[in-house]
């Protein structure tokens, strides 16, 4: 009961008190490994591997936690939670921008999640499928993907997934350069979170729409709308979305002739952008440093930054390739652990039903003595009676 209550209590302070929704999370998954209480350690290990990887951005430090949570679940052949635990592992490498395995992980999460039959995992796996294809700017299959998963967040009343969802299919249209249509989705998005008080999306649709304003010359109202997302985003020491609008605001002072203000703003972004390491983030911060000074006209200077996105490009191709290496041994590590548990479970099963067999002799043998007793006292009476 305290391992189930501390990690629900986790679970439902991810969003507001980070820190403390970690500490009771690590503190469950303590007592029930302890305890040897495995099923809810993979519980509580998905919900910690969740917090790190989702808001606070630690991505090496919640992999562990995700194959944990894998593994148990494919121990207990729990369909549903291997779902989920291969949608999580999936969100690790779209912010790693390993759109390969993104894809691979959302493919199997589908799978999971259309056999347990469950339709909020299922909108999960669509969203997972749309971030891998955007990665890979397969755009319609994204678009595709994130109005499913809208369309059943929607029958489901589920506001959060949801809104967040449509910000999403914003971005999508944003790339596409149809900032009518992801204007749209912007606004949609800020309203349905702001009903919902979910300050985290409200922010990202604030930068968004601030974006649309950038690309359309008005950065007045540019700047307006960042700064909004800025505000929410440094209540709540939200450093991915800090870093986006430090981004947006310092390619509006290239275009407003702010040089000090905007290379404040760069440099400020960078070295977040260094503390929080996630790869796209990185490549995104040094390919913006370029931008900025190629709105300057300031080419020496644009060249340089851009030859340290090609470096962070490449040694990113790199990383990925670990990874792929790494996860494919991961797997191999889990199918191993998973034929000695079925080796070892058999070999429990085939103890119980010796032990059954035994149990059944000996009642069997134990019926078989009462009736004989029973016989011989009847016959004994019998014989007693005729003389």
């Amino acid at each position: 009961e305290k391992i189930t209550y501390l990690s629900n209590l986790s679970w439902s302070l991810r969003e507001r008190d980070t820190d403390n929704a970690l500490r009771y999370g690590k503190q469950a998954i303590k007592l029930a490994d302890s305890l040897g209480f495995t099923n809810e350690l993979g519980i509580a290990s998905n919900y910690v591997g969740v917090i790190l990887l989702h808001y606070q951005y630690r991505i090496k430090e919640a992999v562990p936690y995700f194959h944990t949570a894998l593994e148990i679940a494919l121990q207990f052949n729990d369909t549903l939670r291997i779902g989920y635990s291969y949608n999580n592992l999936g969100d690790v490498y779209y912010l790693t921008g390993n759109a390969p395995l993104a894809l691979d992980y959302a493919e199997r999460s589908m799978n999971y999640s259309e056999a347990a039959n469950d339709s909020l995992a299922i909108a999960y796996s669509h969203i997972n499928f749309g971030l891998a294809h955007g990665l890979e700017e397969n755009y319609e299959s994204a678009i595709e993907h994130f109005n499913e998963a809208i369309n059943i967040r929607k029958k489901l009343n589920n506001k959060l997934g949801f809104a967040s969802a449509q910000h999403q299919l914003g971005d999508v249209y944003f790339e596409i350069g149809d900032y009518e249509t992801a204007m749209k989705y912007y606004q949609k998005s800020y309203e349905h979170n702001k009903e919902i008080d979910n300050k985290k999306w409200m922010a990202f649709s604030l930068d968004g729409i601030g974006n649309i304003f950038f690309m359309e010359k008005e950065y007045d109202a540019a700047l307006k709308h960042i700064d909004q997302s800025l505000k929410l985003n440094e209540e709540r020491d939200h450093v991915y979305g800090i870093i986006d609008n430090k981004l947006g605001k310092a390619l509006i002072y290239s275009k407003t002739n702010r040089k000090e203000e905007g290379e404040e703003e760069l440099f400020s972004a960078l070295e977040l952008a260094k503390e929080l390491d996630v790869p796209l983030k990185l490549i995104e911060t040094y390919k913006t440093i370029a931008r900025f000074y190629l709105n300057l006209e300031e080419f020496d200077l644009a060249i340089s930054h851009f030859d340290s996105f090609i470096e962070m490009y490449d040694s990113l191709y790199l990383a990925q390739q670990y990874e792929t290496l790494s996860e494919l041994q991961n797997n191999f590590d889990v199918q191993q652990k998973l034929r000695e548990s079925e080796r070892s479970l058999e070999i429990q099963r085939i103890e119980e039903l010796y032990l059954i067999a035994i149990l059944v002799l000996v009642s069997f043998l134990t019926f078989v003595l009462f009736w004989r007793y029973r016989l011989k006292k009847k016959l004994t009476r019998r014989i007693t009676k005729e003389q």
